[in-house]
């Protein structure tokens, strides 16, 4: 129980973390170039990076190996 725990946590916690570093990351673009679209797009791909990653687990939980 633990194990799966620490699993999917773990699993949340990178999702959020490529969110908030992206969106970050726009952010600054957004106060280098005085526009707001940076920062959505930042936070969209980090939105993207980070259901990669879930998926990947989720394929290599249900052992799926295409």
């Amino acid at each position: 129980m633990w194990k799966t725990f620490a699993v999917y946590s773990g699993a949340m916690f990178q999702f959020a973390a490529c969110m908030v570093v992206f969106g970050y990351l726009g952010h600054l673009m957004s106060n280098h170039v005085h526009h707001m679209w940076p920062t959505i797009v930042g936070v969209v791909f980090g939105v993207v990076v980070g259901s990669t990653g879930l998926a990947f687990l989720a394929k290599q939980i249900l052992g799926d190996k295409r």
